[in-house]
């Protein structure tokens, strides 16, 4: 898979916030979630042995991260990872982070394939994490869509050329 930047996995925040006591929780990612106004959040509890971490959400879905706790603050890596094996536990057993797409099928004729990118992007809902802990996850994100799209375009167009 071929990423536009690169990014250093092992980044890892100094801390989750400051002052913060025994039990109190910060969030560290947010995600919006497809067209939905509202979005889950990763948050991280303060304990004795470190962090545990837990999603909310206003959906009422099951969710638990890749990873519950750590003793330090996660790395990028480790929280791209952690988000990456969330599942959403309800009803159709789904990864969090899947991308939705619907009813796509390529424009006929033969398009540049610049104009059948655009018209798959269209057709597709993403996740969108972000966190201001985290200043590139955004654009990992950002890259690893891009790459999906260019997967997906690449498998219907070698489809439509078998048919």
């Amino acid at each position: 898979m071929h990423l536009h930047h690169t990014y250093d996995l092992s980044f890892r925040p100094s801390r989750y916030g400051d002052g913060l006591a025994l039990g109190e929780r910060v969030t560290i990612a947010r995600i919006a979630m497809y067209e939905e106004p509202n979005s889950v959040a990763l948050e991280a509890t303060l304990t004795a042995k470190g962090w545990r971490y837990a999603f909310t959400n206003p959906f009422g879905w099951r969710l638990a991260p890749g990873r519950e706790r750590s003793r330090d603050p996660l790395s990028l890596g480790e929280l791209i990872a952690s988000l990456e094996s969330a599942r959403v536990a309800d009803g159709e057993d789904a990864w969090l982070m899947s991308p939705i797409c619907g009813g796509f099928n390529l424009l006929p004729g033969d398009p540049p394939l610049a104009v059948q990118r655009e018209h798959l992007r269209r057709a597709t809902q993403f996740p969108v994490p972000a966190s201001p802990l985290y200043p590139r996850l955004r654009e990992w994100y950002a890259d690893q869509h891009d790459a999906w799209l260019d997967r997906h375009l690449i498998e219907c167009m070698e489809l439509r050329e078998q048919a």
